[in-house]
């Protein structure tokens, strides 16, 4: 039993050593801006469109929730599906 102990402990020692090999970010610079950017906007996005929900322009157009709820639920859904398009589109690419 204790064989299969040591064995496990260097297999585990053996990954970790493989894993403090790895580089430490392989990919360019350039697409963690891109990837940040992309970030921020559908952050900003998402903050625009809850801030939107609290203004007093869903008071003046007397919305209910049920539009509410469906305006925010398009807006989701949109993302879904671009992002599905997209990605798509960049496999392709």
């Amino acid at each position: 039993m204790s064989g299969n102990v040591n064995d496990s402990g260097e297999r585990l020692a053996n990954i970790q050593a493989r894993l403090d090999r790895l580089p430490i970010r392989p990919y360019p610079r350039f697409w963690l801006v891109i990837l940040g950017i992309g970030y921020f906007f559908a952050f900003y996005d998402i903050l625009a469109l809850s801030y939107a929900f609290v203004s007093p322009m869903v008071s003046q157009l007397k919305l209910t929730e049920i539009l509410l709820s469906d305006s925010a639920s398009a807006t989701l859904f949109g993302y879904i599906v671009g992002t599905y398009v997209v990605s798509t589109i960049s496999d392709y690419v």
